[in-house]
């Protein structure tokens, strides 16, 4: 609106410019025959009423479209500067237009010109000025060559003006306007607050405080509904000190206090001896036990099995190392939860996780761990079963609460894991996910619902000859893989 005002000014600046010109004209043709020196005083040319009523409409128009704009807009119209249309200063750069910076230019010249004429040859001070303030008729030659330059000044007045209105007279630009205030989104939970979070679940906007409740409740719902645990259990927190298993223990601490589960609570931690990721993870572990207070217990693969990891790396490369590291570590869990008497072992094993592991399962052809892996607690008929409580939590969601409640947590990946299979099933799974969020739960849903037909022989679970944990083969995997490394270690001794 403003810029049509600047338009507007500079169309009546060249009007004004017209009329100095017509004035000009009429005493260049009578200043050398009458003693006036003036022009009587007539009606206007048919070309300057034709301008004239452009002008008016013009000014109809922008008044009718600033009216419908403020009307419609929660914020005023800006006026434009009073002080610039009294005086007639036009911008040419504001306006864009070099027609309306030459009309300006001439009017200027011409009100100099005419203080020059005016009284007694004031700033000129010439002499053709002095006679023309008198009143005094100059020859024909000088009313011939004013009546010249008033009839060239008029043209170039003409052309600036219709240039002029017609700029004025064009419609404004639409321009996208940005409002100062951007419309928030409120609580779809409470209406109270503004949202915070869009669920990947449902797409729901929650604010933080509903988003917490909201999320702790279905964690709650899922232990519930899957009977995980009874009260006076000691479980065991399998904490690593990266997000998933530190959401985990804020949970379960939050939910074993507001409903009252009477669970001893006991944080249990494998250290893998991989230099530079588990080593400053663990110190992160330490903060939450304190943060927590719960007891803490860290075990080795060095003391469990006389390797770290690194040192596994050397002698098998980086391909397939996740496969030992994946073995050595759960049985090191079931190690460490016996040591402790434990009766239950909880993971933070999220949606995202347990879709993973579907998809694995299905490229490998392991339909026994298909059958098995999307069951919220694994090994129920055993000494030490196995809990997820985080089955139908989005990763993104896990995320989001441990950043909103500032959780200590570590965040870097395993140095080894690049070259980790399922980090190809990962990517495909969100490649997907982008598209559709409820492909995660649709392939949870998909992996409980597959079942082997009849003929399928599935393996019986039994113990290992040589340790004694569960193994449905003579010896478990752990101890085959421990025999390869002693193989491969003589090897290198021998050579």
């Amino acid at each position: 609106e403003q810029w049509q005002s600047q338009r507007l000014i500079s169309a009546l600046e060249a009007q004004k410019v017209h009329t100095l010109a017509e004035q000009c004209r009429g005493e260049g043709e009578v200043g050398h025959g009458g003693e006036g020196g003036g022009n009587e005083e007539g009606p206007p040319p048919p070309l300057v009423v034709l301008e004239q009523t452009r002008l008016s409409e013009c000014s109809t128009v922008s008044a009718d479209s600033s009216a419908d704009r403020s009307l419609s807009s929660p914020h005023p119209p800006q006026q434009p500067p009073k002080a610039a249309a009294a005086e007639g200063v036009v911008n040419a750069h504001s306006t864009g237009g070099g027609a309306f910076a030459a009309a300006a230019k001439t009017a200027t010249a011409e009100e100099e010109r005419q203080e020059g004429q005016g009284e007694g040859g004031g700033a000129r001070g010439d002499k053709k000025g002095e006679e023309k303030a008198g009143g005094e008729g100059g020859d024909g030659g000088e009313g011939g060559e004013a009546a010249a330059k008033a009839a060239a000044l008029e043209q170039e007045s003409r052309t600036a003006l219709a240039a002029a209105v017609d700029s004025a007279a064009a419609p404004v630009p639409t321009v996208a306007r940005s409002t100062s205030r951007r419309t928030l989104s409120m609580c779809e939970v409470c209406g109270e607050a503004r949202a915070a979070v869009k669920r990947s679940k449902n797409a729901s906007k929650v604010c933080k405080e509903c988003f917490y409740r909201l999320f702790e409740e279905e964690i709650h719902e899922t232990i519930m509904r899957e009977k995980m645990f009874k009260r006076g259990e000691t479980v065991c927190v399998a904490a690593s000190g990266g997000k998933d298993s530190t959401v985990l223990a804020e949970v379960m601490t939050t939910l074993n206090a507001r409903h009252d589960y009477g669970l001893l609570l006991h944080l249990l931690s494998i250290d893998e001896g991989i230099s530079g990721y588990r080593d400053d993870s663990l110190e992160t572990v330490k903060r939450n036990q304190v943060q927590y207070k719960l007891d803490l217990t860290i075990l080795s693969y060095k003391d469990l099995y006389g390797w770290s990891m690194d040192e596994i790396v050397t002698h098998i490369g980086r391909k397939g190392n996740c496969t030992f590291c994946g073995v050595f570590r759960r049985q090191a869990l079931d190690r460490g939860a016996t040591r402790i008497g434990a009766d239950k072992i909880v993971t933070g094993h999220n949606a995202d996780d347990i879709a993973e592991t579907v998809l694995l399962n299905v490229l490998r052809g392991d339909v026994p761990r298909l059958q098995r892996c999307t069951q919220a607690t694994t090994g129920a008929d055993g000494s030490l079963p196995r809990s997820k409580p985080f089955k139908h939590a989005y990763e993104k969601e896990i995320v989001m609460y441990a950043h909103f409640k500032k959780l200590d947590y570590f965040s870097t990946e395993c140095l080894y894991s690049p070259n980790a299979y399922r980090g190809f099933a990962r990517e495909f799974l969100k490649d997907i996910e982008r598209a559709d969020a409820s492909t995660v739960l649709n392939i949870i849903q998909s992996g409980e619902t597959v079942q082997a037909s009849a003929s399928f022989k599935m393996p019986t679970q039994g113990t290992c000859g040589r340790c004694g944990y569960i193994s449905s083969q003579k010896l478990c995997k752990a101890c085959v893989l421990l025999d390869d490394l002693a193989r491969r270690k003589s090897i290198v001794y021998e050579q």
